[in-house]
């Protein structure tokens, strides 16, 4: 079954501009060439479905990275947020 995500995803999202962004507003055609499994085959991976990816992630990981450094100089451990306990100062 095709992914088709320019009818799957909701006009006005970040997956959206960023699906249209790649697809239409990008020159990957440079990538083409080194992503093959040998000189005549396919690409491995799509290029394009790879840059899609590693960024449709990247803004959940930087949200998540701050929540570590904010509760580091809180002086919180991150297991300490699931117990609700605070950490024990000397």
């Amino acid at each position: 079954i095709p992914v088709l995500l320019n009818e799957q995803l909701l006009p006005g999202t970040f997956e959206f501009a960023l699906n249209h962004l790649v697809d239409h507003g990008l020159d990957l055609s440079a990538l083409d060439q080194w992503f093959h499994n040998d000189q005549t085959g396919a690409s491995a991976y799509d290029p394009r479905v790879m840059l899609k990816i590693v960024l449709t992630i990247l803004p959940a990981q930087i949200e998540l990275l701050h929540r570590l450094v904010g509760l580091k100089a809180l002086g919180l451990q991150t297991c300490h947020q699931c117990t609700g306990k605070q950490k024990q100062r000397p």
